[in-house]
C-alpha cells in the first residue's frame, strides 16, 4: 500500500465549486425536465447530448476509439465520429428522459402488483425450459 499524500490540496476549492455548478446543473435540468412536455424533453435532451459531444473531449475519443475497436477496418474514421456524435446525442436525450421520470405521482407504482400466468412459469420451469 502506497504512502498516503499527506499534503494540502490546492485546488479542493476549484474541485468544490465545480461541483457544486454540477450540481446546480443538474437540479434545473431536472426541474426543467419535470414541467417540459415530451418533445421539449427530448429536443433538449439531444442539445445536451451535442454539448457533451462537443466539449467533452476525451469522452469523444474514447467512443470513437471504442468503435472503431469494435468495428476493425469496418468502419471510416467519419462513420466512427458520426456514429459516436448520435450516440452522445441518445444518450442525452434518454438521460433528460430519466431526470423526469421522478415526476410521477406515484400513484401507479402504489397500486398492488398482480401477478397472472405464474403457473406458466413453474410449467417451464418443471419441463427444465429457461424461465
Amino acid at each position: 500500500m502506497a504512502p498516503r499524500d499527506t499534503r494540502p490540496d490546492r485546488f479542493q476549492p476549484v474541485r468544490r465549486l465545480r461541483h457544486l455548478a454540477e450540481a446546480a446543473a443538474v437540479d434545473l435540468l431536472t426541474s426543467a425536465a419535470r414541467s417540459a412536455p415530451p418533445r421539449a424533453r427530448s429536443a433538449v435532451g439531444t442539445g445536451v447530448g451535442s454539448l457533451l459531444w462537443a466539449f467533452d473531449i476525451r469522452h469523444r475519443r474514447v467512443a470513437c476509439d471504442n468503435l472503431r475497436l469494435a468495428y476493425r477496418d469496418g468502419l471510416s474514421e467519419r462513420d466512427a465520429g458520426r456514429l459516436a456524435f448520435r450516440s452522445m446525442a441518445h444518450f442525452g436525450k434518454h438521460a433528460v428522459e430519466a431526470l423526469a421520470v421522478g415526476a410521477a405521482d406515484g400513484s401507479r407504482s402504489a397500486r398492488p402488483v398482480r401477478r397472472e400466468g405464474a403457473s406458466h412459469v413453474r410449467t417451464a420451469d418443471a419441463r427444465g425450459q429457461g424461465v
